[in-house]
């Protein structure tokens, strides 16, 4: 028998000790009710530019001028301001939407277009939707009464629309033995 193979028959005689300790590790932190968070999807929120999600990110200067350029060059300056202005909503402080804040998930199952819709706000504000590739499992699951969290994980104003905030869907997981 050659080195090689007899120090890979050692290796697998522990694998039956370490999965023991394993499943002893698994079974501490469920009966201390240590709870892991599972992250489900991280995306760009669809439908952002036809919400109040610019009039957050792209905030008016005191004077009145737009801090970032927006739309994709087919409008007007004045169509931009009133857009961006149209856009504030009363109450919900801007600067409060930043990374890290939370976000709220709400299944749409009466939308037309499609029965899986997820909306995202922001306290008041309907930033957009969860693409419709990610919906179908986050919207059964808050039909059954899951507890997820949204996030944002980042906001990159010089970003088009559609890379413009990422959130993060996750939810709280006790492991159990």
């Amino acid at each position: 028998m050659s080195a090689n193979r007899r120090h890979f028959l050692k290796i697998l005689g522990t694998f039956p000790f370490a999965a023991g300790l394993f499943r002893r590790a698994g079974a501490a932190n469920a009966t201390t009710g240590q709870a892991r968070r599972m992250v489900l999807n991280i995306f760009s929120i669809a439908g952002f530019q036809f919400y109040d999600g610019p009039a957050l990110v792209h905030r008016l200067k005191p004077d009145g001028e737009i801090v970032h350029a927006i739309g994709n060059g087919s409008n007007s300056p004045e169509e931009l301001v009133q857009g961006v202005v149209q856009g504030v909503v009363q109450g919900v402080d801007p600067h409060d939407f930043r990374s890290d804040c939370l976000l709220d998930l709400r299944a749409e199952p009466e939308n037309p277009h499609d029965p899986f819709a997820v909306e995202i706000f922001f306290q008041t504000v309907k930033l957009g939707y969860v693409p419709r590739s990610d919906n179908r499992h986050i919207s059964r699951l808050l039909l059954q009464g899951a507890s997820l969290d949204c996030r944002v994980i980042a906001i990159d104003p010089e970003a088009g629309f559609r890379n413009m905030v990422r959130v993060e869907v996750g939810m709280e997981h006790t492991q159990e033995s």
